[in-house]
């Protein structure tokens, strides 16, 4: 992980939780979620474990356009987004179009400028928190390259190299030395 993800502080699996309820339940918490609002059941689950901090928390929910959904991949959208609605009150909805008008794939682009929009002054933490199925690929009759891997990726926590009270810095800390326990460089 070294390189670009050196100011990040990553968990995995129930380390997760640790890091939630000793870093997010504090009320000083300015909590910006991105998150995708699409058809994966996966996309609630960061939400709904944040929701119950006692962080003030606003979401910023990416929901994809593409070319004739199905019925059903309608439904779980929608189903999710009521369940990201219902866990982050203070929330926005965004369309993000996958695809520009000449066919090409303009999604991550999309998805940069409506985060770039947001407003930062009072947030203390970002979250980003983005599945991925593969259905797009099949949907396009596109093909996984190579290993069958499309993009290998991790949670990453990160918290903000600006100057912090004792303990915020004692527990980052411990939270760096934890992890770099578990995944040396």
């Amino acid at each position: 992980m070294a390189g670009r993800w050196d100011p990040c502080v990553s968990h995995r699996g129930a380390e997760i939780d640790g890091f939630v309820d000793a870093y997010f339940t504090r009320p000083e918490r300015r909590i910006l979620l991105v998150g995708g609002a699409g058809f994966d059941p996966r996309s609630t689950a960061v939400a709904r474990r944040l929701a119950n901090t006692e962080g003030q928390i606003r979401g910023l929910f990416l929901q994809e356009e593409r070319p004739k959904p199905t019925q059903a991949l309608i439904d779980r959208a929608t189903t999710n987004g009521d369940v990201l609605r219902a866990a982050i009150p203070a929330h926005e909805m965004a369309l993000v179009n996958i695809f520009g008008s000449d066919g090409a794939v303009v999604g991550g682009r999309n998805a940069v400028g409506l985060i770039g929009r947001q407003d930062f002054a009072e947030t203390t933490d970002v979250v980003v928190d983005i599945t991925t199925t593969g259905s797009t690929l099949r949907a396009n009759l596109l093909k996984v390259l190579g290993d069958g891997v499309v993009l290998k990726s991790q949670a990453c926590l990160v918290a903000s190299k600006k100057a912090r009270d004792g303990a915020d810095e004692a527990l980052l800390r411990d939270i760096a030395a934890k992890v770099s326990a578990l995944h040396p460089l």
